[in-house]
């Protein structure tokens, strides 16, 4: 990794217009923001208006019909956090309005992503006269017209690229509503239409901020306000499910990405020892026992999903690690874990990597690839090799015949890429701008996430008052004027810095609550001396 160091020359400009101190200042300027989008980065946003957009009263106007008529309302949603959030809604919602309500989330492993027509066929002989898709359908054509064949409206709810004309009653997509919705995931999707309906939006804000992270969606925008009111929401202890999976408070958006998310996704990802449609029913439960003894069964099954992607790495056959575009593959690989190892390897090796797992006579596999392989732009080429096939340039999922292993891998062996080294920008701040009052009013205009990330800093330590040892030299402690700073998993001990004047510590800002008290730190990645 290379740190390249970033001085900005504008911040006292915004310091003075926007009234803020230097640190805030320095970041927006390294966002390199214009007048605009820095106002609306300043100013609290009040959400969006659903009841200004005809489709959403066409929608509100078709459940109202459903609850008149006393029709049964189908949910079919997706088994990642944001499906498993958006279904939440939708059911919580409809149930709210008096509608009798059932839901389905299929099994990842045996039936893959998105409304199918097996389960439209079933869901109509039960009786279903109405069908809402919420975080897929718009690529469920054939299932979209046996509803259509079978006299069943559908609505459709999703974020994902459209393609095709999508064959439904209504379609509710972010395309269509508002420019400050255009990120929105589908669990943001489903909540422009609660605000229709005159129920108490908090826990639906709770949901659809843990999904807007969760699909790494970009925070600007609606997205903003949602997760910032749906933090709101779940610190003050607003959503007991939530609460259970994580016992630090307050929790902030990087807790709900490395805490709460990938124990969601874990039931989906072990479709083989869980179900994804339990989730729903713990994230509904407002019982504290069976919340609790529901969320002690969630992280027994993420410990679990860790353990085994620690494994998954090390039966890893290391001649595969020489090749230009790695390809693994294990008879015993979990289809469920093979996204997680492909993205280990693709990030420890800086290569594209494909790794497989077996399913009768075929290769499941995912596929991971580095910022200068376009995959979209090779997989393609051989898209007849495949029995399934779906991504974007950085991953995709594919299965194929195990016969055509071989000129599958001819194939990407052959493809040339430029392997760069990473640059990582750094935004050098001095003593000043480390001060408390800086730090703080930074943190206060939070959510940062995708697309808003908070820049690593390059600071030259003036002054340091004090090194120390952490947990038998685990990691190392620097203690400064402003801050201090821990850099962890390091091979580096307190001999090699002692004597150094002027170190250089790179690293991005983080925030720590203990026992109710906060503490902003200097999240070390190097030091120069």
């Amino acid at each position: 990794m290379q740190y390249k160091k970033i001085e900005v020359q504008s911040y006292r400009e915004i310091m003075d217009q926007y009234h803020i101190g230097s640190l805030l200042a320095k970041v927006l300027a390294y966002y390199q923001w214009d007048d605009c989008k820095i106002s609306d980065f300043l100013c609290v946003k009040k959400g969006y208006d659903s009841n200004t957009h005809q489709v959403a009263i066409n929608i509100k106007e078709r459940i109202e019909k459903a609850k008149i008529k006393h029709e049964k309302v189908f949910v079919f949603g997706d088994y990642d956090t944001d499906g498993i959030c958006a279904t939440t809604m939708m059911v919580k919602l409809l149930k709210e309005l008096g509608i009798e309500v059932g839901f389905y989330i299929p099994n990842r492993l045996e039936e893959g992503y998105g409304l199918n027509v097996e389960r439209t066929k079933q869901a109509i002989e039960k009786g279903y006269q109405l069908i809402i898709t919420v975080d897929n359908g718009v690529k469920a054509y054939d299932a979209l017209l046996e509803a259509k064949n079978c006299g069943v409206d559908v609505i459709v709810v999703d974020h994902h690229t459209l393609e095709d004309e999508v064959d439904c009653l209504y379609l509710w997509h972010p395309s269509m509503i508002d420019v400050s919705c255009q990120y929105l995931c589908g669990a943001g999707c489903v909540l422009q239409l609660v605000k229709l309906f005159g129920v108490n939006i908090e826990p639906y804000l709770a949901l659809a901020a843990v999904a807007t992270i969760g699909d790494m969606m970009v925070l600007e925008g609606e997205n903003r306000w949602i997760v910032q009111q749906g933090l709101r929401v779940i610190n003050e202890g607003k959503h007991m499910a939530f609460r259970s999976l994580i016992k630090n408070a307050p929790i902030n958006e990087e807790d709900i990405s490395f805490t709460i998310v990938p124990k969601l996704n874990a039931i989906g990802r072990l479709a083989d020892r869980a179900n994804a449609n339990q989730l729903v029913h713990f994230l509904l439960c407002e019982q504290i026992e069976q919340v609790e003894r529901m969320a002690l069964q969630i992280q027994a099954l993420n410990d679990e999903r860790k353990k085994m992607t620690v494994e998954h790495e090390e039966w890893v056959d290391e001649k595969s690690l020489l090749d230009s575009f790695m390809i693994v593959k294990d008879e015993r690989f979990h289809p469920g874990i093979v996204g997680l190892l492909a993205n280990r390897l693709c990030k420890t090796y800086q290569k594209p990597v494909m790794v497989l797992s077996e399913k009768e006579d075929c290769y499941v596999g995912s596929v991971r690839s580095i910022d200068s392989l376009n995959l979209m732009e090779y997989l393609p080429n051989i898209a007849d090799k495949f029995v399934a096939f779906g991504g974007h340039k950085q991953a995709a999922g594919i299965t194929f015949k195990k016969e055509a292993l071989n000129e599958i891998s001819t194939y990407l062996q052959s493809i040339s890429y430029e392997k760069v080294e990473e640059v990582e920008n750094c935004l050098m701040v001095d003593e000043v701008d480390l001060q408390w009052s800086n730090i703080q009013e930074l943190f206060a205009y939070g959510p940062f996430g995708q697309g808003v990330q908070l820049p690593c800093l390059w600071y030259k330590a003036t002054q340091i008052t004090n090194y120390r040892y952490m947990k038998k030299e685990t990691y190392l402690k620097w203690q400064f004027p402003t801050i201090e700073a821990t850099w962890f998993s390091t091979t580096n001990t307190y001999q090699d810095f002692v004597n150094e004047a002027d170190l250089v510590f790179i690293g991005k800002l983080g925030k720590n609550v203990y026992r109710g008290m906060v503490n902003y730190v200097l999240q070390v990645q190097h030091v120069i001396k």
